[in-house]
């Protein structure tokens, strides 16, 4: 079976009546977490003594489609609430939930420099829960020209999806890369802004 999401509630009573707890990670779910992944982020602040967590994910204007989606599964799901603003050449998705901003924070990475796969996700016995993850995640922060190329400001991301793609049985390089020179340098000669270049052939 696969995995389940589990989560930290802050009280017994009110907490578990803003999301389902034992959400399981399907392709749905695959889909949303590869989105919030590639275009995604959770922001905290201190009320009152106690956490919260607003989490977004940012879209292109033209893909409110996707941002629909994303709601859908939120509610269906999760049982969470969300919104859509527009702005100029941006959609965006809001969503305030403390126990799955912190799952996001704890299993996603807090920051672009520290985003990452879920180990269930990466790990998951079933690959087209991976391929959802990674079209999602591609579709997102990268493009596909003659097979799949991305970028991102975190190594370990960059580096997970190369196993991701070889767990799939497709070859992947990953390079650091100067966004200021285009120049292709050893990692640790770049003081700052570093991104993470990677490319392959399309997953079976």
């Amino acid at each position: 079976s696969s995995p389940v999401m589990q989560f930290e509630f802050g009280n017994s009573w009110s907490s578990p009546k803003e999301l389902y707890n034992g959400v399981q990670i399907d392709y749905d779910v695959a889909y949303l977490l590869g989105w919030y992944v590639a275009e995604g982020s959770t922001s905290t602040w201190e009320k009152d003594n106690k956490v919260n967590y607003s989490s977004v994910v940012t879209l292109h204007i033209n893909e409110t489609d996707i941002a629909e989606n994303i709601q859908k599964i939120l509610k269906n799901k999760f049982g969470i609430n969300s919104s859509i603003s527009t702005e100029e050449n941006t959609c965006r998705v809001h969503f305030a939930s403390n126990p799955l901003g912190k799952w996001l924070m704890q299993h996603c990475g807090k920051g672009s420099k520290n985003k990452r796969i879920p180990a269930d996700i990466l790990y998951n016995t079933d690959v087209d829960i991976l391929k959802t993850f990674l079209k999602s995640y591609i579709d997102g922060d990268g493009h596909y020209n003659t097979g799949v190329n991305f970028t991102t400001v975190s190594k370990t991301l960059a580096y997970q999806v190369q196993m991701a793609f070889t767990r799939l049985g497709a070859f992947f390089h990953v390079h650091s890369y100067d966004p200021t020179t285009g120049s292709k340098y050893n990692e640790n000669r770049i003081k700052g802004g570093v991104q993470y270049k990677g490319g392959s052939g399309n997953p079976a």
